[in-house]
């Protein structure tokens, strides 16, 4: 991986303690391996087995089972070793929006993320140093609000993950507002990349288009703002060497909305398909986010981040992963 900010944040986490809760996840993954790669000494946490074994090897890599959902487990691991930071990564995939969804939504995300808040404070409270919590939110926090989403707006979620996800932010600023919780939010946009599983909508595409078959999508007149992985590392490990910050939450994202249609076309000319794209095959969702961009203003002013990898640029570098890993995963 080669992120903008490695040369200034190598010295930062040359020898530092980190720990990763849901490190077995895509963006977790990446992440691990990047500050590993900066020599960092890494407790990389999955909740099952499951978790991407390819991504969470190395000697700097601790990998461990833990779930979040579990109070005496989180206090327990914070007992045995000092880290001095924590990326909260560690959630409940969104899935479909489904009522079904709200109790697990209620119990990992937003349960898991009040059970580290509460480890790491009695951590503080038996006189232990307080690691900086670098929580991953999201953009759909956001919901269906006007473009583009300030950091400072009020959230208006549309989902059980989303609505767990905006909790779980609140929660630790209140956390940090009343009690001294150290931590740091940041919602990134859509998050695209090499090793991402096809339940979301870059990789389904991919699995797809690559087949020589019809997807099975919306109209795909919904815009997102599309930020591709090695972005969104650079940005989380940044905001993690900035312990000043804490309090603040910081939108990471390309800051551009492109159409689903759009994103569409591209992959299938990637993929050398040239039937049917199966646009209109399904519905919107209800409710259908149209319009979807972030403001990244603040993380440019901040952090000195903005993203690099441009769309266009990381749907090629996606497919070249695709075809360099896909045949012999399926095989």
């Amino acid at each position: 991986m080669s992120t903008s900010g490695a040369p200034m944040l190598a010295d930062y986490y040359l020898g530092k303690n980190i720990l990763i809760t849901g490190a077995g996840g895509f963006i977790g993954g990446h992440l691990t391996a990047y500050l590993a790669g900066l020599g960092a000494a890494v407790d990389a946490t999955v909740h099952t087995a499951a978790g991407d074994d390819k991504m969470l090897t190395g000697a700097k890599i601790r990998r461990l089972r833990l779930d979040v959902s579990d109070l005496g487990a989180i206090k327990d691991l914070l007992s045995e070793r000092r880290y001095d930071l924590i990326f909260h990564l560690a959630a409940r995939p969104a899935g479909d929006r489904g009522q079904e969804q709200m109790t697990e939504q209620a119990r990992v995300t937003l349960g898991g993320t009040v059970n580290l808040a509460t480890a790491v404070l009695a951590a503080i409270s038996s006189k232990q140093s307080a690691p900086l919590v670098v929580h991953l939110g999201s953009s759909e926090e956001y919901g269906a609000a006007n473009t583009p989403f300030f950091e400072n707006q009020a959230l208006a979620p549309v989902s059980p993950y989303s609505a767990a996800k905006a909790s779980a932010s609140q929660f630790l600023l209140m956390a940090r507002t009343s009690f001294g919780l150290p931590v740091i939010v940041a919602r990134p946009s859509v998050v695209f990349g090499p090793g991402q599983k096809s339940g979301m909508v870059i990789p389904y595409l991919f699995d797809c288009y690559s087949r020589k078959k019809a997807a099975e999508i919306s109209p795909g007149e919904q815009t997102r703002d599309f930020l591709y992985i090695d972005d969104c590392v650079d940005g989380l490990a940044r905001l993690g060497s900035r312990a000043e910050l804490a309090g603040e939450c910081f939108n990471l994202g390309c800051g551009e909305e492109v159409k689903l249609k759009d994103v569409a076309e591209e992959i299938a000319r990637l993929c050398g398909y040239e039937g049917d794209l199966g646009l209109g095959s399904r519905p919107y969702r209800c409710p259908e986010v149209m319009r979807h961009r972030q403001s990244v203003a603040k993380a440019l002013d901040k952090l000195d981040w903005r993203a690099v990898v441009d769309l266009k640029e990381g749907l090629q570098r996606t497919h070249q992963w695709w075809q360099s890993r896909r045949p012999s995963e399926s095989a």
